[in-house]
C-alpha cells in the first residue's frame, strides 16, 4: 500500500520488520512439522530487531547462518544458479514430498535480450 511511503524512515523499516517476523510466524501454520531450528540468511539476517522478534514468536531455535558455518550472504544467488541450472537442463526442482506438487516439474522461461 502507499501508505508506507507516509511513514518517516524509522516506523516505515519497523513496519517492514515487523511484518517479515508476523509472517514467517504465522507461516508456521502451514506445515505439517514445526521447525526445531530456524536459519536465517541474507540480508535479513543482518538485522537484530528481526531476528529478536522471530526469537520470540517462534518455538525453537533461531541462528544466523553463519552461526551454523554456512555461506548465509550468498545462499540466494547459489539457490538461483541451482534452479537456473536445473531449469536449463528440464530438471525437476520441485517436488511432491517438499512442495505438494503431484509429480516432480521444472519451470521457468529462459530469456535472452535481443
Amino acid at each position: 500500500s502507499k501508505e508506507i511511503y507516509k511513514l518517516s524512515l524509522e516506523d516505515a523499516a519497523s513496519t517492514v520488520s515487523n511484518f517479515t517476523s508476523e509472517t514467517i510466524s504465522l507461516s508456521m501454520k502451514f506445515l505439517p512439522i514445526p521447525p526445531k531450528i530456524f536459519v536465517l540468511m541474507g540480508g535479513g539476517s543482518k538485522n537484530k530487531y528481526i531476528i529478536n522478534q522471530l526469537k520470540s514468536k517462534l518455538d525453537g531455535t533461531v541462528v544466523t547462518a553463519e552461526e551454523v558455518h554456512l555461506p548465509g550472504q550468498y545462499i540466494e544467488a547459489e539457490m538461483m544458479a541451482f534452479l537456473g541450472s536445473r531449469s536449463l537442463n528440464q530438471l525437476p526442482f520441485t517436488f511432491p514430498s517438499t512442495t505438494g506438487v503431484h509429480i516432480p516439474k521444472s519451470g521457468g522461461v529462459l530469456y535472452r535480450p535481443k
